[in-house]
């Protein structure tokens, strides 16, 4: 299943560049298609409300980097840290995680009807928080009249921050499944096969 679109929204040109110190808002009111050089809008519309001063955001997979500087209303203000080319649309993760889009959207929910109806053997959850998510996704297929095994998609940083948090996944979950690229922009690539190797002992 798609799971939630924590991304950007849409320029008037369809990209801009970002330079190492520009400031750049991210606006949760801003319209689409009216981002410009110093603003855009986000289809994450909570983001004000996850981020604290001092917080690193991650867009376009890291590729743009900046540092949130102070958090206004529905506005963040930040700092380009890592500068380069940002286009309509891209992802936003945290670093260290800790975004709170539910897992399952209302989008999601139609899709597990679909799926029962279609008869699919595996449902995979996207941005599982914790097994609460994974255990909705089970209800909401049981509902559907859909007996599908669980996939978890590791996604957040928080899911594999401590062991504990490991084990509730993988004891949630039918399968567990890494997703090596937002995983990999949250914790960072050098401790992808850490990880890896970690899930694998406790599964």
């Amino acid at each position: 299943m798609q799971g939630p679109k924590i991304r950007v929204s849409t320029f008037k040109d369809g990209k801009i560049f970002l330079n190492i110190g520009d400031k750049f808002t991210l606006d949760a009111d801003l319209p689409r298609g009216e981002g410009h050089q110093y603003a855009v809008g986000l289809d994450y519309k909570n983001l004000p409300n996850d981020v604290v001063p001092g917080d690193i955001l991650l867009l376009d997979d890291g590729n743009v980097q900046l540092k949130v500087l102070e958090v206004e209303g529905v506005k963040v203000h930040t700092e380009v840290t890592v500068g380069g080319p940002l286009s309509n649309n891209k992802g936003i993760n945290k670093l260290g995680g800790g975004l709170s889009a539910p897992a399952l959207t209302e989008k999601d929910k139609e899709d597990i009807k679909l799926a029962a109806k279609i008869g699919v053997d595996y449902l995979a959850v996207s941005f599982p928080q914790s097994s609460a998510d994974l255990e909705y996704a089970r209800q909401l297929a049981k509902e559907a009249g859909l007996e599908a095994k669980i996939v978890a998609k590791v996604e957040r940083a928080e899911t594999v921050a401590t062991e504990e948090a490991m084990d509730d996944i993988i004891l949630g979950a039918d399968v567990v499944m890494v997703a090596r690229g937002d995983l990999g922009v949250e914790i960072g690539d050098a401790a992808l096969v850490g990880v890896q190797k970690r899930l694998i002992r406790r599964g």
